[in-house]
């Protein structure tokens, strides 16, 4: 899993040097949202195929499929979290949720839970291409077609982070905490718990951000 999740970092990288390079800084959003409706389309995929409520928190060896969504979604937080350090103005905030992202990945792989990171990446990734989008057509000069997207990304973040993901945590903290007393093991469950939560506490941060910014679009 080491060397597939080193590989994809290595695909990432030279495709955002590329861009840099051949297009210039200006070209890397559509690059970034070619990779970000990839990762979603393929994040779908996964979750179509192998997700089942019933065995949300089994601890069991994943599926291949499964393992090659976990390194490519660790490889991509690792990525863009790197991107957001080298930036020229670096979005706290934006890194901190990288960063929790990718340990969140990383230890629900450690410790087998994979049903668990298929849900959570579902749900977590489903707005971000409408908002890449948008950023291409704003890039492009196009503000309508940006406003649409944008109008479409805080839905499906309102839907999806705000009103979804509360519900994933609820399933994890209360058959969860039946799990951890049954087999004695406490650990699992408050990092699980913890990583999600403190991910929902970003959406929360973030979101009246995006309203205001809807508001202003619409007043415009």
């Amino acid at each position: 899993m080491l060397l597939c999740t080193l590989g994809f970092v290595g695909g990432f990288a030279c495709m955002r040097m590329t861009g840099m390079g051949t297009l210039g800084k200006r070209w890397l959003d559509v690059e970034h949202a070619f990779v970000t409706c990839i990762c979603t389309l393929f994040n779908i995929y996964c979750f179509c195929s192998e997700f089942d409520w019933r065995i949300i928190l089994a601890q069991q060896p994943p599926s291949l499929l499964l393992l090659l969504q976990t390194s490519v979604m660790l490889a991509y937080y690792i990525v863009f979290g790197a991107i957001e350090i080298v930036s020229d103005k670096i979005n706290i905030l934006m890194l901190v949720h990288h960063v929790l992202a990718g340990s969140t990945i990383l230890y629900a792989h450690t410790v087998n839970v994979h049903q668990c990171t298929c849900a959570f990446l579902m749900m977590f990734t489903l707005s971000n291409p409408p908002l890449a989008i948008a950023k291409v057509y704003h890039r492009a000069g196009s503000d309508s077609a940006a406003r649409v997207a944008f109008g479409i990304f805080a839905i499906t973040f309102f839907l999806c982070r705000i009103c979804l993901i509360p519900c994933l945590i609820w399933v994890v903290m209360t058959r969860g905490w039946d799990i951890a007393i049954l087999k004695g093991e406490y650990t699992t469950y408050w990092c699980i718990s913890t990583m999600l939560l403190g991910l929902y506490v970003m959406q929360l941060a973030w979101f009246p951000s995006i309203v205001k910014i809807c508001v202003r679009k619409v007043l415009n």
